[in-house]
């Protein structure tokens, strides 16, 4: 384990207050650093709304991000932004992808994983799927949450969505952290994995694996996975 990492994990358990630790990883230029910014956005946009208690022109889901560029370029370090949505609180660290040999060191003290991947860049999936397998499976990911952002999904070249998800075996990696799964969905699970719109006690069923397809540039899709989260996150006192 790195002297940067294993610093960096002490420092953030002295200061971690009540809030869900979310690690949001993925391959290179896939959309993280966007994606983290605009939850960000939306989480600032509620809360004025909230404070002000009055409506407001526009919305964070098609706004442009403030002064966050669309292209940030590859976040080499660790990013840290607390979120606050709805009376949920969640505190995501980004740790970039040059730094992926040390994804791992921070498995230990997450609750949630986020994993981005660009479906534009079909040269990403076979990458990207033994990275997801070597999460999955680690030691101290297991019963924790496993959420797949499917990003980009604006761009004109992009996979279908049904061939990524047969690509990175995201059937399988269901199957994994919902050992439970009712057989009789397991025979469905593909459908049920294609569509993020689960219900019901199948929702139960997949508790610990979701994937959403977004575009963290324009805001498609995001809010789902914003509510999503909060849903796990612990409720602030009011």
């Amino acid at each position: 384990r790195c002297l940067f990492c294993r610093n960096s994990i002490v420092l953030e358990t002295v200061v971690r207050i009540c809030e869900m630790e979310v690690l949001l990883v993925g391959p290179s230029r896939s959309g993280k650093t966007v994606l983290l910014s605009r939850l960000k956005s939306m989480c600032e946009f509620e809360g004025k709304k909230h404070r002000r208690k009055r409506s407001w022109m526009g919305s964070p889901r098609s706004k442009p991000l403030g002064t966050t560029p669309l292209n940030p370029g590859e976040t080499c370090g660790i990013d840290f932004k607390e979120l606050s949505y709805k009376g949920g609180n969640l505190r995501v660290r980004e740790v970039g992808y040059p730094m992926r040999d040390c994804w791992h060191d921070f498995y230990e003290t997450c609750s949630i994983l986020i994993f981005v991947i660009d479906i534009s860049d079909r040269y990403q999936i076979a990458p990207a799927s033994s990275w997801l397998f070597d999460a999955v499976y680690h030691k101290d990911m297991q019963k924790k949450p496993i959420i797949v952002v499917l990003n980009k999904i604006d761009l004109p070249y992009l996979m279908a969505v049904d061939d990524v998800v047969e690509l990175l075996q995201l059937e399988k990696i269901a199957c994994h952290v919902n050992p439970k799964l009712d057989l009789t969905l397991r025979e469905e699970s593909r459908e049920k994995i294609i569509n993020v719109d689960i219900s019901g006690h199948e929702k139960k069923q997949f508790a610990n694996f979701s994937k959403f397809e977004v575009c963290a540039a324009t805001g498609q899709g995001c809010e789902k996975l914003l509510e999503y989260l909060v849903n796990l996150a612990p409720r602030s006192s009011s």
